[in-house]
């Protein structure tokens, strides 16, 4: 079972900026239609969810929030994006964190290449182990490729999957624009593998290191230059 430290909360949720903007391009869905799998996901619990993770199975950690800093996951709402993994099919592991602080817990989601999945937090869900108070480290992208970027893959790097699509499956991220995702700290450091897909479907793949007592801000550049 993944565990964070627990530390005293920041109040992070209002301090970064998140710009999604547009509908998906047929380009960048063609370039990698082969390798990706889309997941909608139901909020069913009766109340917003602030935070979402979406773990590789493989991996001892949860990773970043897939929300971003600004976006919150109303009560009823459904939310879909896609997922990247090698095999035929992968598992993942789903942790949702409401605005009173509740957590619930999927475990073990398959997602196949055949059709897409489906699942839904409902108050079945609810994990009062996942009950913790969190201190994170703000990943903030600029776009800096002048096009836009469709795909924004973040996973931890002890895992075999690219993981989720950080700009669900309705969002791109326009040149220029800034996002920002928030990582939980641990007391050893982090490492996550990144893969950005822009609009004519080239990939720029690079890794983040998240220090465990290291800064709290990492600005991050997606140019060419990856």
């Amino acid at each position: 079972m993944r565990t964070f430290l627990q530390s005293k909360r920041r109040a992070v949720l209002a301090t970064a900026i998140a710009l999604f903007s547009g509908m998906f391009a047929f380009t960048a869905v063609y370039a990698i239609a082969d390798e990706v799998q889309e997941i909608t996901i139901s909020n069913q619990i009766g109340a917003d969810i602030n935070l979402l993770f979406v773990s590789p199975g493989d991996s001892n950690y949860w990773g970043p929030d897939i929300l971003g800093s600004e976006r919150v996951f109303p009560a009823g709402a459904d939310l879909s994006f896609y997922l990247h993994y090698p095999q035929a099919c992968g598992k993942f592991d789903l942790l949702a964190i409401d605005d009173s602080g509740k957590s619930y817990t999927i475990y073990n989601q398959e997602v196949c290449d055949s059709e897409p999945a489906a699942t839904a937090f409902t108050a079945e869900n609810r994990n009062p182990e996942e009950d913790r108070e969190l201190n994170f480290a703000q990943l903030s992208f600029s776009n800096e490729l002048g096009m836009p970027i469709h795909f924004l893959f973040i996973s931890p790097s002890d895992s075999d999957m690219w993981g989720a699509d950080f700009l669900d499956a309705t969002s791109t991220m326009d040149a220029g624009s800034t996002v920002t995702f928030l990582a939980p700290i641990y007391q050893e450091a982090v490492r996550y593998n990144v893969l950005a897909v822009d609009e004519n479907g080239d990939h720029y793949a690079f890794n983040i290191d998240v220090q465990g007592d290291g800064a709290r801000s990492y600005p991050i550049e997606l140019s060419d230059k990856q």
